[in-house]
């Protein structure tokens, strides 16, 4: 099996900038670390452990501001042109969370 995973999840790569694109790297990084290396531990105690890393998702990478208005304190992402950058972070969490 190909160690790439980006040809598994169909959504148009091209239309995403640089930024889009850092941010998905960002994401598919923290759930290698976080999640993918540390899957027997959660087997132990999920519900607890993924509620830190939701956590840390969400708040310490700063993923909950995403769709809010830059005005008020997010980054934009509200508008269609960033859908296949919010596909491919829902793809990467989703690959973290199987």
């Amino acid at each position: 099996m190909a160690r790439n995973l980006d040809n598994l999840f169909i959504y148009p790569k091209q239309l995403m900038d640089e930024e889009s694109l850092s941010v998905v790297r960002l994401v598919r990084q923290w759930s290698d670390r976080e999640i993918i290396t540390k899957r027997m531990e959660y087997r132990e105690d999920y519900e607890k452990l993924f509620a830190q890393k939701r956590k840390m998702l969400c708040i310490d990478l700063g993923l909950q501001k995403l769709t809010s208005p830059a005005d008020l304190g997010g980054f934009g992402w509200n508008s269609l042109s960033k859908a296949p950058a919010m596909l491919a972070l829902a793809c990467e969490t989703g690959r973290a969370d199987t």
